[in-house]
Order: C-alpha cells, then sequence, then structure tokens
C-alpha cells in the first residue's frame, strides 16, 4: 500500500479548508440574518399557500438561470475549445459558483471556472471569463439605470433626473460596448501605454470572437437578467410586497446596478442587498421584512445551492478535453 504523498496530503487538506470555508460562511450569515431579523421564523410565518406559486415560479427559474449562464459561458469557450458541451460548462460555472460566493464581490467566480478547464487554455478561458462579465456589466447597468431612472422619476416626485446623470450613465454603456465588441483591438491599443504593455503581454488576447456572436451572447445575457430580476419579484410578491410589477423591477434593477458598482464582501453582501431594495421602496411599502426575506431567498435558492453543488465539482477531477 503507498503511502500519501505530500501533494495529496496538501489536497484533502485544502478540500477540507474549503469545505469548512463554505459552510462557515453559510452557517454565519444565515445564524446572523436570522439573530437579527428572525427570519427563519418570519418565514415561516409568512408562508402563504395561495401565493406559493409565485414562490414555485422563483425556485424553477434557478435551473434556467444557470442553464442561460452555462450557454454564455459555452459561447465563448467553444471558440478555443470546439468540445466543450454544455455539460463542461454547467460543471465549471458551478465551480465558478462556489468559489465566488467565499471571495469578496464574487471576483474569483472565473478563477474558480478555470478549475475546471485544460491547463493550456486557462490563459484564454480567463479572458472568455472577464469578456462574460462586461457583457453582463452592459445588460445589468443599461436596464439598472433606465429602470432606476423612472423608478426615481415616477416614485421620488422628481420631474427630471439631473442633467448630468443621463449622459453620464449612457457615456459608461457606450464605452463598455465599445470595449465588448473590439476587445482584442482596445487591448492592442491599450498595450502601448506604459506598465498596461507587461499585462497584456503576459495574458494576451489570443483569439478573438465574431460581432455576431457577441451579440446574440449579449442577448443571451439579457434573457438571463430578466430571469433574475423575475426571481426577485416574484419573491417579493411571495411575501406580500404589494406593488405594481414595473416598480418592483426597477427596483430590483436599481439595486443590481448599486451592488455591481459597490463591491462587498461575502460576510455582509446578504445585508447590504436587503438594505438597498428597502431603502429604494421604502416609500412605497412598509413591509421591509418581506424585502429582506426576498433578498434572503433568493440568496439561498440563487446563491448557496448552486455554490454547495459547485464544492462538489471542484474538489472532483474533469475530462480531457481537446
Amino acid at each position: 500500500m503507498k503511502s500519501p504523498t505530500l501533494h495529496n496530503v496538501l489536497t484533502n487538506l485544502l478540500k477540507v479548508i474549503l469545505f469548512v470555508v463554505l459552510f462557515g460562511l453559510i452557517y454565519w450569515q444565515i445564524d446572523s440574518r436570522s439573530s437579527e431579523f428572525n427570519l427563519i421564523e418570519k418565514f415561516q410565518e409568512s408562508f402563504s399557500w395561495r401565493q406559493f406559486p409565485f414562490l414555485l415560479a422563483a425556485i424553477l427559474l434557478m435551473p434556467v438561470n444557470i442553464f442561460l449562464e452555462s450557454t454564455k459561458w459555452r459561447m465563448f469557450v467553444n471558440e478555443f475549445l470546439p468540445d466543450f458541451d454544455i455539460g463542461d460548462a454547467l460543471k465549471s460555472m458551478l465551480c465558478g459558483s462556489f468559489f465566488g460566493f467565499i471571495s469578496p464581490n464574487r471576483v474569483g467566480e472565473f478563477l474558480g471556472r478555470l478549475k475546471r478547464m485544460p491547463k493550456e487554455s486557462r490563459s484564454r478561458s480567463l479572458t472568455a471569463g472577464y469578456w462574460g462579465g462586461l457583457a453582463q456589466f452592459i445588460v445589468t447597468f443599461s436596464f439598472g439605470v433606465y429602470m432606476g431612472g423612472r423608478t426615481i422619476m415616477h416614485y421620488a416626485d422628481l420631474k427630471s433626473l439631473d442633467i448630468y446623470t443621463i449622459p453620464f450613465a449612457l457615456g459608461i454603456i457606450l464605452t463598455s460596448s465599445l470595449v465588448y465588441f473590439n476587445l482584442k483591438w482596445v487591448l492592442s491599443k491599450v498595450s502601448r501605454i506604459g506598465f498596461l504593455n507587461k499585462i497584456t503581454i503576459k495574458y494576451p488576447i489570443e483569439y478573438d470572437v465574431p460581432k455576431m456572436k457577441l451579440l446574440l451572447i449579449l442577448v443571451v445575457t439579457l434573457f438571463r437578467y430578466l430571469v433574475y430580476v423575475s426571481q426577485y419579484v416574484y419573491l417579493l410578491y411571495f411575501f406580500g410586497v404589494d406593488l405594481p410589477y414595473e416598480v418592483l423591477f426597477s427596483a430590483v434593477g436599481s439595486m443590481l446596478v448599486v451592488h455591481t458598482l459597490f463591491p462587498s464582501v461575502p460576510f455582509i453582501d446578504l445585508g447590504v442587498k436587503g438594505n438597498t431594495l428597502v431603502l429604494i421602496l421604502s416609500r412605497h411599502s412598509s413591509n421591509e421584512l418581506g424585502m429582506v426575506l426576498a433578498v434572503f431567498t433568493i440568496w439561498i435558492v440563487n446563491i448557496i445551492i448552486p455554490a454547495i453543488v459547485g464544492y462538489y465539482f471542484f474538489i472532483s477531477g474533469r475530462k480531457k478535453l481537446n
């Protein structure tokens, strides 16, 4: 019988540490939220079979959300790994969900996805990850600014937005879109700038994606965004936040923009989202508990469950890809 090597011992130790970190964070957040708001008990008190279809709809949209994100990831990766199928994309994406959960503002998500990728393709996979993140930013920011602007104008008693707000937002959207559709060209220009030259040499863009495919990926990203926001809206209805659909959709979109622009760490992320949503909707609904419960439930459905499944794929092997 072979004795375990140092590599195997360290690998198993890392698996144990990650397991402890994952479930430690889950327990800490649930315990802290429950202590502050008594969420578990309030969830039971708020449960209504009459409203149950809203909860069921939010849960059933979870696999749709995961499938769309996996599809987007596969579309990028297929440019340099043709054999990368939807199953591979799903496992890689779930690995990213796990690693993203234990890192600030989910910055480790794409690093986690690399765990399931061939070593020789990880540099290109990293590029694909940030390319996909840029697509998500464009959609989230565009809709968030538009819907958030409508919320401010119609529900905050303001006749118009600040004259600088719309041009600033449009400038960010247009700049991001220019970079997204011309990433390789933009980086070739950026590489001429001093210290950035070293970065682009170390992490070059080794492939390009056709613009029509980039547009299609943006459409997939949009559908995923609509699914994600709809999950929030359904849960808000389930917990009795009875406001028009457009108002709730706008509020959630605004919350996601704030969360995108102002990163947070896993320890306070749940509270930040809940407080932001309460701040946005507090003038129009006194059901603050329902808002907090909606954020708590979406956290369980869209973050915790994929992270737990992702841990399994993170510690398991991967098949060889050509």
